[in-house]
């Protein structure tokens, strides 16, 4: 996996200018890819959702993805959020879940965007 030198810019400006990040769905594998230790960077803690079934996390690959670039993955249910407090970043499931309702999703990024603000 490679990320674009503008998207590693920001996110390594962010983390560098101890700024929150909110990231939901697929996106926290980029911080993973850009912050883990594997990457040079400190490893962060992020959640791609869960390891539940594959009816209800048909992404579940992206974690063990996530962790091999040297981060620490929590699993998270649709209603919850990771916070990484050393690194200020704030990961919510969304999407991951491929049964979630359009209210749950709602729901759980609104969550994540009221914990950043």
């Amino acid at each position: 996996m490679t990320v674009r030198e503008d998207v590693t810019k920001v996110v390594k400006d962010f983390h560098q200018a101890q700024k929150y990040m909110g990231l939901c769905c697929i996106s926290p594998i980029v911080a993973a890819k850009v912050l883990g230790k594997n990457s040079g960077g400190p490893g962060v803690k992020l959640t791609l959702g869960s390891k539940g079934s594959e009816e209800n996390w048909p992404y579940q690959g992206s974690i063990e993805a996530a962790s091999s670039f040297g981060n620490d993955m929590v699993e998270a249910e649709i209603n919850e959020l990771v916070h990484d407090f050393t690194n200020k970043i704030i990961t919510a499931p969304a999407y991951m879940k491929g049964t979630a309702s359009p209210s749950e999703i709602y729901s759980n990024v609104k969550s994540m965007v009221d914990e950043v603000a």
